[in-house]
């Protein structure tokens, strides 16, 4: 069988989501990560569902698999489609952050008016017109996920943060007391998993290690489990 050369758009984002999003710098400076839940119940949920479908249980579809059929069929709807949309107040955004993260965040804004162009007004280029709504969509979106920062935690690091901040200094042992984590899972999220430079000794700028046995670790006044994210629009003048 012969093979297909594609050719993906230049700068594409992708959006990912994973129990734990442990990414290196390089991906979490380049993709969006969504955390999904792994918990017993959530797990004990999609066995069920799973097991409903293998013995052919016809159910009424409940919501959030209403809404995700509503999603899919948007979500074809528009992939027949082509559009360009232009930001008028693009000038008026303060935003603050690298280059590459304001990409993704004008891209939710974009997003946000191509989900709504039946509503939106077009240019004389035919382009759909972004509105104000779309500027705060996307500022709703991009605070849930934390705002994009190559220095981003997983739900299990903050787990590891929050305990250091609540002893102020602690052993690895305060923090799996702390967090009823194993040792090993502890070591692996301060550490790394066997590969330097991908734990949170060295992802986390703000964790202090005090050398000494056993070893102590401690966050610097100005650590923030979740980091602001400052986006506003001026006003016009």
């Amino acid at each position: 069988m012969d093979g297909t050369k594609v050719c993906s758009p230049k700068r594409i984002a992708f959006w990912v989501s994973s129990v734990e999003s442990g990414g290196d710098e390089q991906i979490r400076g380049r993709f969006l990560m969504y955390n999904v839940k792994s918990d017993p119940a959530r797990r004990n949920e999609i066995l069920a569902h799973m097991q409903e479908q293998d013995a052919g249980i016809v159910q009424v579809p409940s919501d959030y698999e209403l809404e995700t059929m509503v999603c899919q069929a948007l979500t074809y709807d528009l992939k027949q489609k082509l559009f360009r949309v232009v930001i008028p107040f693009a000038g008026r955004i303060r935003f603050e952050g690298d280059p590459r993260a304001y990409g993704l965040f004008s891209d939710m804004i974009k997003a946000s008016s191509v989900f709504r162009d039946q509503k939106r007004d077009k240019d004389e280029a035919g382009s759909l017109v972004a509105t104000e709504e779309d500027f705060d969509n996307a500022c709703q979106l991009y605070r849930d996920f934390g705002g994009h920062d190559r220095d981003k935690f997983e739900g299990t690091e903050l787990k590891v943060l929050n305990a250091i901040l609540v002893r102020g200094t602690a052993t690895q042992a305060d923090i799996q007391e702390e967090t009823g984590l194993s040792s090993g899972r502890v070591s692996d999220v301060l550490n790394g998993r066997g590969r330097d430079g991908h734990g949170l000794i060295h992802k986390c700028k703000h964790l202090v290690v005090m050398e000494g046995r056993p070893k102590k670790y401690k966050l610097m006044e100005d650590f923030y489990p979740s980091g602001d994210v400052e986006i506003k629009l001026d006003a016009i003048t």
